[in-house]
């Protein structure tokens, strides 16, 4: 799964959401079971205000594209942004090395 200028890829569960990756796949599942968990808090604001926009029986993936989720937050706008994705930091990083967790030792 990768997105970059030329080609983007996508996770889409079994209900027919369009996922960014299966990392907002796995924490998108652990947010509807209330469970704690690292997500990307834009894009729950954008599922909680607007349900089924990613979602392939009400959409098509040109018109989720569209959605500022998928045009800025989780694209390069977001990603050079001062205020990147949460998980997107989490799990993949960014250029700036910025940690978003920091590491707790636990005794």
């Amino acid at each position: 799964m990768y997105h970059d200028h030329e080609k983007r890829s996508f996770y889409i569960d079994e209900h027919l959401t369009v996922h960014p990756c299966c990392f907002y796949a796995s924490a998108y599942i652990h947010a509807e079971k209330d469970e704690v968990g690292t997500f990307d808090t834009k894009y729950e604001k954008e599922c909680i205000e607007n349900p089924g926009w990613n979602n392939l029986a009400l959409h098509t993936i040109e018109e989720m594209l569209e959605n500022k989720i998928y045009k800025h937050h989780i694209f390069y706008d977001g990603w050079d942004d001062e205020n990147p994705s949460e998980l997107c930091l989490y799990q993949c990083g960014n250029k700036r090395n910025k940690p978003l967790i920091a590491k707790v030792k636990i005794k």
